[in-house]
């Protein structure tokens, strides 16, 4: 095919032309028909122009209608902010992404999703069998997913601009603090108890109560970590485990869950009694730059967070089939409810308590706190009027 020239011998693009009168043009038809055309003296001012008019022109159809799919966008959303997320993040985030790429709401176009097309979706999604925390959790990706289509104007607005609980419903989260009878009780039933693996777990389960710590914090103190002289525990990662990253150090969930904590006459004795029973290794395990931990398993490992609450599990389980009175479900963070409890009633104001929780905010705190008072207060009623 003969290139077309200008007449000083230049090739002109598709599109382009020179006329009689030695000015060029430009010329497009957009998909609904209409013709455009752009005019300069020259070719360099032409193609500049050219380059603006491409612009607006798919800037346009893409508000009449953008052929990116809703699992497109969310993987471009993906792609420039993955490596701005930690570890337990970007796994989920991309899980949800494959799940996107599966389902056929993921196939849709973005300019044909409207807002009650959203609700249904999502409504679709936990009526279908997912829980409310997951289809939140794929929401949270692909809302500001739809934020960006908006910023770039490929959409007049987010229909993802909504709460989960507009359609399903949030379930209450146990935030049960223990009394002090059902802790005792539980201690006291562990001392008693024969087995070398309930006394083994006797110190991790004090130094939860006694501390409020996280369990994957707990997992991932260092011998580094721990200041017998001075009476305290610097908390400044966490210890996480996935199938497919295996062991990973992951920072605290926030800027406050950089802290330090203060140790109780007892979590003193009980840290210890771990530095002095710590197995002793060949090899240290390292994670992430970090060795010395000082929770290992009988192969040497440090130990994981479902470790703790496997045991745990075990103990309460044994502890209710030869007790009468039984205990609540109990889980590693029951303590951490407990241990939140307790400084406030003891006294503590919010802002020093919400300082060793770890916490974003007092309102977290406070609302750990009030949840907790609200359930035990509901309990004290139905034994008052029974």
């Amino acid at each position: 095919m003969k290139r077309r020239k200008d007449n000083k011998g230049k090739v002109l693009k598709e599109g382009e032309s020179q006329r009689k009168d030695g000015r060029y043009q430009y010329r497009i038809t957009t998909i609904t028909g209409k013709r455009i055309t752009v005019y300069s003296d020259n070719l360099k001012e032409l193609r500049e122009k050219e380059q603006d008019l491409l612009v607006k022109v798919a800037l346009k159809k893409n508000l009449n209608g953008t052929t990116t799919t809703v699992y497109e966008l969310t993987e471009k959303y993906f792609t420039i902010h993955e490596e701005s997320w930690k570890k337990g993040t970007l796994r989920n985030h991309r899980r949800h992404l494959k799940a996107l790429s599966e389902f056929e709401f993921g196939q849709r176009k973005i300019s044909d999703v409207r807002y009650s097309d959203a609700l249904l979706w999502a409504k679709e999604l936990y009526t279908s069998g997912y829980s409310f925390g997951v289809v939140n959790s794929m929401l949270s990706l692909v809302r500001p997913s739809f934020n960006l289509a908006c910023k770039e104007n490929l959409i007049d607005s987010n229909p993802f601009s909504f709460n989960l609980s507009e359609v399903a419903v949030r379930p209450e989260n146990e935030k049960y603090a223990l009394t002090s009878a059902e802790y005792n009780s539980l201690i006291d039933f562990i001392k008693s108890s024969k087995s070398k693996v309930y006394r083994k777990r006797l110190n991790e389960i004090i130094i939860l109560y006694e501390t409020g710590i996280r369990v994957s914090e707990l997992c991932g103190l260092t011998l580094k970590d721990v200041d017998l002289e001075n009476g305290r525990i610097s908390i400044t990662h966490q210890l996480q485990w996935s199938f497919d990253e295996k062991y990973y150090i992951e920072t605290p969930k926030s800027k406050s869950g950089n802290r330090v904590i203060p140790l109780s006459p007892i979590a003193k004795e009980c840290f210890k009694e771990v530095i002095a029973n710590r197995p002793s290794v060949k090899i240290e395990p390292m994670v992430g730059g970090y060795v010395g931990f000082l929770f290992l398993t009988n192969r040497g490992n440090p130990q994981m967070e479902k470790h703790v609450n496997q045991h745990l599990q075990t103990v309460v389980n044994n502890f209710n089939e030869t007790h009468e009175e039984k205990l609540p479900h109990i889980t590693p963070h029951t303590f951490r409810h407990t241990f939140c409890s307790r400084m406030i009633t003891s006294g503590m104001d919010v802002k020093s308590v919400q300082y060793l929780m770890g916490h974003a905010t007092a309102q977290m705190t406070l609302e750990v706190y009030s949840h907790v008072m609200r359930e035990e207060s509901i309990e004290e009623f139905f034994k008052a009027a029974t």
